[in-house]
């Protein structure tokens, strides 16, 4: 791809700020500038940015009075302005007046404005997404050249690459820029439609333009030309130590579980606060291993290197907490520790009803559709027409019976959804739910539930097609804890007209979770009893054997795979089954399953007598969930 990598430990702060903003690390941006003041004392751009990641983090008033000051400094004079202008607007209560000022020195400040201070503003506009501010100073610093000439040009060509690269397309152009953004990054030797066989030649030495090219067949989803550029970051900048999690998050999508993996426990032996290497083995514990105990204890490590390195950022804690509330498998431990994060996030921004949303959603996914209810409740007091409270609201309602306060709800709900057109598939299952227990309707309510998964896969196919979407933004919109709401009221549809057909469409959409996710070892037993249920024994019995492999402890698991013995009349086995799942967790003895099967294996002894005093206290004994 270009000439032997050589490392390079002169640290590039622009390359390290640029890197941290992509991520939305602001806390990252302004401990990295504060370090490089305290070594080199003043420097204006340094110092811009710091300015930068406090106004990111919300402390606007203190960003403000900072940036006024700074911009008496020439070299920053116009991104200083810009950036007020944008800190002003971003305030609680606008002050117009002085953005109308403002944008008068703009004018002013831009006729005098250096190459250095353009590169910046671009610079700037490119990280609030202002992509088309951005371009225009990018075309006026290059003069109409096509190949840069001075080192200013080099970097504006290198900001122009992303810059295309990373707007989100919207239109034809935006994709035709995106896909002729690696011009600006290399020199083409060949173009293919296989991007593998793409020859091209990397003259310059900047770590940027070979992390564009680096993100570009990323984006392009040709992995192998992706980690050749990371593999050659790794050793010729060493000091970009995020190479090595950014290599793994590549690793991950081309299903390279164990390499990945490498990477990630590489990183976090550099180190032990990376979140992006956290993330990652959270994800390969809880998707493809099954060990909730273990991905709880790394929780517990995220939550105290986030407060440790971005303890200000509501946004991160929020996206992060929300990501894995969606692979939790709805694991008790797990939504406990990772609660925390949404709490954190609300902390910080006490006002920020989506937060509050989040909370009740967690909350239901642990069974306590009360304390959901008054987290929905808190939602809606900020915001009447949060629609995930209001729908997380009228689900909890559901749950809990009040089937009448739920129907008033969704008539309010009705109104504000065709003001704003296509329906969400959380709205659609909300019909489907009410369709059944509000209306008694199952061919209404299967409709819905059609609906609400064709509507689910299309806004995940919208947001696949953007290209530059993360693994776990990926999880979060795909949210296999919806999928399995969904597979659960198919498979209940079983035992009525056609119901064969539909419960078999609740157990393809399980089967295709846990094909990509094996880990979920819940979803995993309701694929199983389903099996169990349908009198398909040998299928029953494989899956249970997955768990078991994953976890040897699972009580439930142990218990199936008795009932399955039972079926084929291996009487030992059944009763080794029942010991083991005894054994590991007593309180199965509660459960009907464990009665059933003790029953008859009593029979099965000639044991009638005792046989029938056990299945007559099951019956007296209260019900359990």
């Amino acid at each position: 791809m270009s000439a032997p990598a050589t490392a390079s430990t002169a640290m590039e702060p622009r390359v390290l700020i640029n890197y941290y903003i992509r991520k939305g690390w602001y806390d990252h941006v302004q401990r990295l500038c504060e370090g490089i003041l305290d070594k080199k004392g003043n420097d204006p751009v340094i110092t811009f940015w710091r300015c930068f990641g406090i106004v990111m983090e919300g402390s606007n008033s203190s960003a403000i009075r900072e940036l006024e000051s700074l911009k008496k400094k020439k070299e920053v004079e116009l991104p200083c302005i810009h950036a007020l202008i944008y800190a002003h607007n971003k305030c609680k209560n606008v002050d117009h007046e002085e953005i109308a000022q403002l944008e008068m020195q703009v004018v002013i400040a831009e006729e005098s404005a250096g190459d250095t201070a353009q590169l910046l503003s671009a610079n700037f506009f490119w990280h609030i997404k202002e992509y088309p501010k951005a371009r225009k100073i990018l075309e006026n610093l290059m003069g109409g050249r096509i190949a840069a000439a001075t080192p200013v040009q080099v970097k504006a060509t290198i900001l122009r690459g992303w810059i295309d690269l990373t707007a989100e397309p919207k239109t034809k152009r935006d994709l035709e820029l995106r896909d002729n953004s690696l011009s600006f990054f290399a020199d083409v030797k060949r173009y293919s439609p296989q991007l593998n066989s793409i020859i091209i030649r990397i003259d310059a030495n900047d770590p940027e333009q070979l992390m564009g090219v680096a993100k570009y067949f990323d984006i392009k989803r040709a992995y192998p030309k992706s980690l050749e550029c990371y593999d050659e970051i790794i050793v010729k900048y060493t000091w970009f130590k995020e190479a090595l999690s950014e290599k793994a998050l590549v690793l991950l999508k081309t299903g390279e579980w164990d390499q990945c993996v490498d990477s990630a426990e590489r990183a976090l032996a550099n180190s032990s606060d990376d979140i992006d290497a956290l993330r990652l083995l959270i994800l390969y514990l809880l998707t493809r291993e099954g060990r909730p105990k273990e991905a709880s204890n790394r929780i517990r490590e995220l939550m105290k290197a986030l407060l440790s390195t971005e303890p200000s950022n509501p946004q991160l804690f929020y996206d992060i907490g929300r990501c894995i509330a969606r692979i939790s498998d709805r694991n008790h431990e797990v939504l406990s520790c990772n609660l925390c994060f949404i709490d954190q996030a609300i902390k910080l921004s006490p006002e920020n009803g989506t937060f509050r949303a989040e909370r009740g959603y967690q909350r239901s996914l642990m069974g306590d559709f009360a304390e959901a209810i008054e987290a929905y409740k808190d939602a809606l007091k900020l915001d009447e027409s949060n629609e995930s409270a209001l729908h997380g609201l009228i689900y909890c309602q559901v749950k809990l019976g009040q089937v009448d306060d739920a129907a008033q709800q969704m008539e309010f709900l009705s109104v504000i959804q065709e003001s704003i057109g296509n329906a969400s598939a959380d709205f659609v299952l909300l019909q489907a739910m009410l369709s059944w227990h509000k209306d008694g309707d199952r061919a209404k309510q299967v409709k819905f539930l059609q609906k609400a998964v064709q509507c689910h896969m299309d806004k995940l196919k919208d947001v696949m097609q953007t290209g530059d979407v993360s693994t776990y933004d990926m999880m979060s919109v795909l949210n296999p804890q919806f999928l399995v709401e969904i597979a659960t009221e198919y498979i209940k549809l079983d035992g009525i007209d056609d119901g064969k057909s539909m419960a078999s469409r609740g157990v393809s959409i399980l089967e295709k979770l846990v094909n990509k996710s094996p880990g979920f070892i819940e979803v995993q037993v309701v694929l199983a009893n389903t099996k169990f249920c349908a009198n398909e024994f040998d299928d029953a019995y494989r899956v249970c054997n997955l768990i078991l492999k994953m976890n040897p402890l699972h009580a439930q698991a142990h218990l199936l795979v008795a009932r399955i013995s039972l079926e084929r009349e291996h009487f030992k086995a059944a009763s080794t089954s029942l010991d083991q799942a005894l054994s590991h967790d007593f309180s199965v003895r509660q459960s009907p399953s464990f009665h059933i099967i003790k029953a008859k294996l009593l029979e099965n002894d000639g044991n009638l007598k005792e046989a029938l005093a056990i299945l007559q206290n099951a019956i007296k004994a209260p019900k359990t969930h």
